[in-house]
């Protein structure tokens, strides 16, 4: 919440703020996972064949674990770059206002914001996600995010704040 009152400034008294990313980045984030799962198999056969080892699972395993990691991480921050945002949004609400903030150190600008008073609020639940649709009720203008609330998830507890100040 310090991170977001700091952002705004003194003039807007922050209520709640939560760190969010964009809903569609986690079909990058699957996209990602299985293209580098499969690319990392394939290195994984590569080096089997220049090596003239038999293919070991283990090495199948670490090499697909491996990719996977690396082309959730690629397909995310990608994903992302080209939807002009941070990985990381952080979503802070005033009593007037909900501004959606990108979170990277090097891109410190607002994504959206809203009127509290002409928006609806839209949470669905899937598991311990929340997905969070803002829309604007004069322009129609909406976004789309997605929020965890499960115990494991470092940015849960910003994230309940914030889903149950928009929620009431």
């Amino acid at each position: 919440m310090a991170d977001a009152q700091r952002i705004l400034g003194p003039s807007e008294e922050v209520l709640g703020a939560g760190i969010f990313g964009m809903a569609n980045l986690v079909v990058a984030q699957v996209a990602g996972v299985t293209v580098g799962a499969a690319a990392g198999r394939r290195a994984a056969d590569v080096l089997s064949n220049i090596t003239n080892l038999i293919g070991s699972p283990l090495l199948d395993g670490l090499a697909a674990g491996v990719g996977a990691m690396a082309g959730s991480r690629a397909g995310v921050q990608a994903t992302a770059a080209a939807q002009g945002v941070s990985v990381r949004l952080l979503v802070a609400v005033t009593a007037e206002k909900i501004h959606v903030l990108n979170q990277d150190e090097n891109l410190r600008t607002e994504v959206a914001s809203f009127d509290r008073d002409a928006v609806d609020v839209e949470v669905k639940k899937l598991g311990l996600n929340r997905y969070l649709t803002l829309t604007d009720t004069g322009t129609g203008d909406s976004i789309e995010l997605h929020g965890a609330t499960g115990w494991i998830a470092a940015q849960a507890a910003g994230d309940k704040v914030v889903l149950d100040l928009l929620q009431h």
